[in-house]
């Protein structure tokens, strides 16, 4: 470390999914808050469980109360530029995305903004209202449907043709309710025969470290990464096509881009303007000087990065159970670098990830590094056994189907 913490304090600002950083960092800073938004007009207990009652994690029931005390504000989540401009203003240390996490909230603006610049995206269609969408669904087949802002409307889903998707329409039309005629939809094109990939790391004002992750992702399920200065070109670009956004936003914080890519073209997808879900829980642990990283980037310096592993593997942890009900969690201590959890809580010295109000049933990962993919996975698969849970599923399967991915980007041209 740069400078020594252990007199410093840090508050995670936070929506439950990254209560995990809590625990990382608390090895470093001498105090470490956290903070879900977790009042409404009814609030229920389970709304402020993340982060109680964990090992050297103080729970704060408003983020105001420790704003003088605090050394460094971080804010792995979207949805807080508001907060973090003010605190910067009156003087605090923050970590975060500011106002650039528009760009993740609004897609529409998002693709205006890559035209402008010249990044390649899909066409689309922005379309206000359930009788909107239905009616161009229609006449428009094979499109994923997006929203606007509001992701706990629905997560992104393909629509193969009208028929086969009037149920779930007539579904998502009565679970709007009054919503139904207001919310926004950015329908796409698909962009087919191509393959997913992207850049993980993070963005100092538009400038990005000589070392990063870049990997793929297979959906909701795992991911296969590489960290080090060597990265496809395409992912590159679009970094550096949208440098001076990041700038003008005072960005700080993680980033991730995603690119499908074909023999010939690449299109850019959806960004990820906080910590990414996956490889987030690989690169927590991965990389060793985050609160270097943190520190001097809240002040607009960048530093760079120190892994452990030149590559990793994350999967992700399944539990249906877990849409609806606080589900208890068994894992062996010793291995908490490599087994994370979202909305995670501890009562009496037992771990329980707390369900979220949408019903999300991917509840934490498992993760594993080293200097091959061999030994990427050897370490995933070994710590994958050591998590117990009623109903739980570890997607190991995803390796393999990673292991497909990449292949097919060499083939089409992708440098590895």
């Amino acid at each position: 470390m740069l400078i020594d913490y252990s007199d410093k304090t840090l508050t995670i600002c936070d929506n439950g999914s990254y209560v995990e950083w809590a625990i990382m960092l608390s090895k470093y800073f001498g105090k470490v808050n956290y903070f879900n938004p977790w009042y409404s007009a009814f609030p229920d207990s389970e709304m402020f469980m993340p982060g109680l009652g964990l090992t050297n994690v103080n729970k704060v029931s408003r983020l105001f109360d420790v704003v003088n005390s605090t050394d460094l504000f971080f804010f792995p989540d979207i949805y807080f530029g508001d907060v973090q401009l003010h605190l910067e203003s009156i003087g605090k240390k923050v970590f975060g995305s500011r106002d650039g996490d528009s760009i993740e909230l609004f897609r529409d603006e998002a693709k205006k903004l890559y035209k402008e610049v010249g990044i390649p995206t899909a066409s689309y269609k922005k379309l206000i209202g359930m009788k909107a969408l239905k009616s161009y669904l229609k006449e428009h087949e094979d499109v994923y449907i997006k929203s606007n802002e509001t992701r706990g409307d629905m997560e992104t889903w393909h629509s193969d043709s009208y028929i086969l998707s009037e149920e779930y329409l007539n579904e998502l039309d009565y679970t709007l309710g009054a919503a139904r005629e207001t919310v926004e939809f950015i329908v796409e094109e698909s962009v087919n025969d191509a393959e997913e990939f992207g850049y993980d790391g993070f963005t100092i004002d538009g400038q990005f470290p000589k070392k990063a992750g870049w990997g793929i992702e297979i959906k909701d399920c795992g991911y296969l990464g590489f960290f080090g200065e060597v990265f496809p070109k395409e992912l590159l670009e679009v970094n550096a096509k949208l440098s001076e956004y990041f700038k003008r936003n005072r960005y700080r914080n993680m980033w991730s881009n995603e690119v499908r890519k074909q023999k010939k073209l690449y299109f850019m997808q959806d960004p990820t303007c906080r910590v990414a879900s996956p490889p987030g829980g690989l690169y927590m642990n991965n990389c060793t000087n985050w609160p270097d990283i943190m520190w001097y980037g809240s002040e607009g310096t960048l530093i760079e990065p120190i892994y452990q592993g030149k590559v990793g593997a994350e999967v992700i942890i399944h539990s249906q159970f877990a849409e609806k009900h606080s589900q208890l969690v068994i894992f062996p201590e010793k291995f908490h670098d490599h087994i994370k959890f979202r909305n995670l809580a501890k009562v009496n010295d037992n771990y329980y990830v707390i369900p979220q109000h949408v019903g999300v049933a991917e509840i934490g990962s498992v993760t594993g590094w080293g200097s091959t993919i061999g030994e990427a996975f050897s370490e995933v698969m070994k710590y994958a056994k050591e998590v117990k849970g009623f109903g739980i599923k570890v997607m190991t399967d995803s390796l393999s189907k990673a292991t497909e991915s990449l292949n097919k980007l060499r083939d089409y041209g992708v440098r590895i």
